[in-house]
């Protein structure tokens, strides 16, 4: 019998993935991840709680990992080094990459676990996703459900990680979940979902920034360059905003570009947040090792949109990077340029790019220029 580690949240679909993994044969261990202690919603008492119950209720053992400090280093440090940066940070994509599917699979392998407990083969998640072994690569595919599907989020997944992963929930629907743990007696059916970032219970990620690092007022200016007022911080903005800014004008302003080096906010108007292409960097390729360029893909520059149309290019020469010092925690891996088919709006560095052919995750990588070859 196979033992798999399945991280319980005490949510819905941990829950039922952890029943159904059950009742397929596994030899299941639940475990719960506590992240974070300054009121975090993902692993807060009564979360634990809920765990600890489903785990008795399915009859199967449960632990509490505590992993705050590796969640401090990989997700928390990110997190206010890319707002204090100039960029819009994406926690869950570094907290799936690096602490659920990362550090923990790494604590298994140290056998910080007791004797009794080694031996764990996989891991498992409440994931909406699908993981399948093709000519020696595990691919990563859009779950069947696709009003559900969270591929974006796993999308800077490691080959190490997706031979080691299983998302029981990869061919049900959010309803076929919810009536699984009616049917189980889980009394799940009404907990809420968390839609804010997890640590932050407030979500005011302004106070949460400034409790690590100090945040200047600056100048808003227009494309010239001609100061136009004064913002608060620039964390408190994010491309294509327009709540904040405060000033008057004929047209309404939106948050065209964000200068971190001078601390400046551009504005400017709705037809100037469309662009035409996008630099990605720090790039995982997942169906292929060494991807052959120029490639047609459709990606997603955000969870929440529908992939659209775009080619996948080599960095033309003497196209260059931003400063080095706008990304002091990143390594420099190879670029790609990502062409649009059409001019897409709000492209906001930070984010993930993720590219899809159909179904299948091709890769990813995080969005750092936009427009790059008209950057001033």
């Amino acid at each position: 019998m196979k033992k798999v580690a399945c991280l319980m949240s005490g949510g819905v679909d941990s829950s039922v993935a952890c029943a159904i993994l059950k009742e397929q044969g596994f030899d299941v261990i639940g475990f719960t991840l506590k992240l974070w202690n300054d009121g975090s919603k993902c692993c807060d008492t009564k979360d634990i709680y809920d765990a600890r119950r489903i785990a008795d209720r399915l009859n199967i053992p449960h632990y509490l990992i505590n992993m705050e400090k590796e969640f401090k280093e990989n997700v928390i440090d990110y997190f206010v080094s890319e707002y204090t940066n100039g960029r819009t940070p994406n926690p869950c994509v570094v907290c799936n990459q690096k602490i659920k599917l990362g550090k923990f699979i790494e604590k298994m392998c140290n056998s910080v676990l007791s004797e009794k407990q080694n031996g764990i083969e996989f891991i498992a998640t409440g994931h909406y996703a699908q993981v399948c072994h093709i000519d020696n690569r595990y691919i990563l595919k859009k779950s069947k459900a696709l009003l559900k599907d969270q591929s974006y989020f796993l999308a800077q997944l490691s080959q190490d990680s997706l031979a080691k992963v299983i998302f029981p929930l990869a061919g049900l629907k959010k309803t076929e979940v919810k009536q699984k743990a009616i049917e189980l007696n889980l009394n799940l059916e009404n907990k809420k979902e968390s839609q804010e970032i997890c640590f932050i219970p407030d979500n005011d990620h302004i106070s949460f920034i400034g409790k690590y690092k100090q945040i200047e007022p600056g100048e808003i200016t227009d494309k010239t360059g001609k100061v136009l007022g004064c913002h608060p911080g620039i964390p408190k903005y994010t491309i294509g905003q327009r709540k904040g800014i405060k000033l008057s004008a004929k047209n309404p302003l939106y948050v065209i570009e964000i200068d971190a080096d001078k601390n400046r906010i551009i504005v400017g108007e709705n037809n100037d947040l469309y662009i035409e292409s996008m630099l990605v960097d720090n790039l995982n390729w997942i169906s292929v090792e060494n991807p052959v360029l120029p490639m047609s893909v459709s990606v997603k520059i955000r969870y929440n949109q529908i992939p659209v149309e775009a080619e996948l290019l080599a960095v033309a020469k003497g196209m260059g990077h931003p400063a080095k010092s706008q990304i002091p925690s990143r390594r420099w891996a190879a670029d790609i340029l990502v062409k649009f088919n059409s001019p897409q709006r709000a492209v906001t560095p930070g984010q993930l790019a993720v590219f899809y052919k159909e179904d299948v995750v091709i890769g990813s990588g995080w969005i750092r220029i936009s427009n790059p070859r008209t950057q001033r």
